[in-house]
């Protein structure tokens, strides 16, 4: 387990990177967004339930976005993990209960933000 933990930290490291050279050359992504979500469902049956998840996430986001976030939403053991790539090549991760969702603000997502 330990290898599968540090081989998805050094693939989120590596999307950082990429992400961090790819807005470097542009204020915003290709759709002139500030805000991308992606989803990373474990098989394709859980992308239905995802989708809900990263609008709620966007819906909070998207007004206090100023600078290129690139966030990762994934299912994992009924915890809602949400990885936020930011321009500056940091990232952060929050690890959110299923059933705490609903209540999800704004407020809880900012230390995605820079």
């Amino acid at each position: 387990m330990p290898v599968l933990a540090g081989l998805s930290a050094l693939l989120v490291l590596g999307a950082a990177a990429i992400y961090s050279q790819t807005t470097k050359n542009s204020g915003a992504n290709a759709t002139g967004k500030l805000l991308t979500i992606t989803y990373a469902p474990q098989d394709p049956n859980e992308l239905a339930s995802l989708i809900p998840h990263g609008q709620h996430i966007e819906q909070q986001l998207s007004a206090t976005v100023k600078t290129p976030l690139h966030v990762v939403v994934g299912l994992h053991e009924n915890q809602l993990d949400v990885v936020c790539l930011r321009a500056d090549g940091s990232a952060r991760t929050l690890h959110i209960a299923e059933s705490q969702l609903a209540q999800l603000r704004a407020t809880d997502l900012a230390s995605c933000l820079p």
